[in-house]
Order: C-alpha cells, then sequence, then structure tokens
C-alpha cells in the first residue's frame, strides 16, 4: 500500500481514472443497440412474489399484492457503471405514466438508498421502488446483473429479460407491457 504524500496522490489519481472507465464503459453501453438479449421464462406458481421489500421512504412493500396483476419488475442501479439503467430510466418513466393498467415496481440493489433516492427524482420514477440492499429479490428472480426486467402476466407466468448490449427499447418495453394485458391465446388444436 503506497504511504506518503506520493503515494495517496497515486491512489486518487488511480481511484478517479477507474472511475473514469467506468462511467465510460456504461456510456458506450447505454448507446449500443438491445440487439441481444437473454431472456428466461418464468412459472405461473408466484412464489417470487412471496416477498417483502422496503420502499426507499422506508415503507414495507409485501410483493404478494402483485398476485393477479399485470406487472413489470425493474432490476436496476443507480451506480455509474451501469448507464444502461440511466438510459432506461427515461424511457420506464414514459411507459409506466402511459400504462396505467400495469404495476410497475423497480427493484434498486448494489447501491446506497440515497443514490437510488436521488436517481428516482432525477428520472421521475412515479412508481414504487424498493431497496433490495441484501439482494433477496433479485436472487428470487435470478437477476444477474442490473438492468432486467420482469414482465408478470396476472396468470404469474411471464419473462425475465436481461438486455446484453444495451438499454430496451422505448418500442419493445410498450410491447411487452400492452401483451400483459392482452387476453390468452386460444389453445392449440
Amino acid at each position: 500500500m503506497p504511504t506518503g504524500p506520493r503515494g495517496s496522490s497515486r491512489l486518487v489519481l488511480a481511484s478517479r481514472l477507474l472511475a473514469a472507465c467506468l462511467v465510460l464503459a456504461g456510456a458506450v453501453l447505454a448507446t449500443a443497440p438491445a440487439a441481444s438479449a437473454d431472456v428466461k421464462p418464468l412459472v405461473g406458481d408466484n412464489q417470487r412474489l412471496r416477498f417483502y421489500g422496503t420502499e426507499l421512504d422506508g415503507a414495507l412493500f409485501d410483493g404478494r399484492s402483485l398476485i393477479g396483476k399485470p406487472a413489470v419488475l425493474w432490476f436496476w442501479t443507480p451506480a455509474p457503471y451501469c448507464g444502461v439503467c440511466a438510459a432506461e430510466a427515461p424511457v420506464l418513466s414514459r411507459v409506466a405514466a402511459a400504462h396505467p393498467e400495469v404495476t410497475f415496481v423497480g427493484v434498486a440493489g448494489r447501491w446506497d438508498a440515497m443514490s437510488m433516492r436521488r436517481f428516482v427524482a432525477d428520472n421521475n420514477l412515479k412508481f414504487t421502488n424498493l431497496t433490495d440492499a441484501n439482494g433477496m429479490i433479485w436472487q428470487s428472480f435470478f437477476v444477474p446483473w442490473p438492468p432486467a426486467w420482469a414482465f408478470l402476466r396476472p396468470d404469474g407466468t411471464g419473462d425475465l429479460v436481461n438486455n446484453v448490449t444495451g438499454p430496451m427499447s422505448e418500442q419493445e418495453l410498450t410491447d411487452r407491457v400492452i401483451a400483459l394485458t392482452a387476453p390468452p391465446a386460444p389453445p392449440a388444436p
């Protein structure tokens, strides 16, 4: 570990360089098209919704309140390394406002609550946002990294989507939200 004034200066410089690289990497990812998404089906047993969370204002949230409703859970972080989260937030804000028939819940993790609250305010996210400091909600949905989306139909089935190369487009998000409220397809003959 470097000691003395020169060592401290080098450590500060190295820290700033690392932070700049992470911000740049996030910006590059945020501008990339979301051409490649990892989509996993979610079975309809509603077990994942049997959780309690804490809203960013400190109120208790019962995940079971989502059972039987179309819902979108957005797993995000305000961390500088998640430029994709920052790119998706304004799109999500618009789509959520346009679709009050669907319940939107943000599940923030991997950062401090004050930064989470600032991110929510800066991006005009008017829906419920939870802090998942211990990662238990993320883990129950098998979220490997942010951002990720759980699109849940009223019957409990749905999809977990991780966009690998960039933010989800407004059109794709809108299409997925509309599909949550569409009547089920008739069974195949």
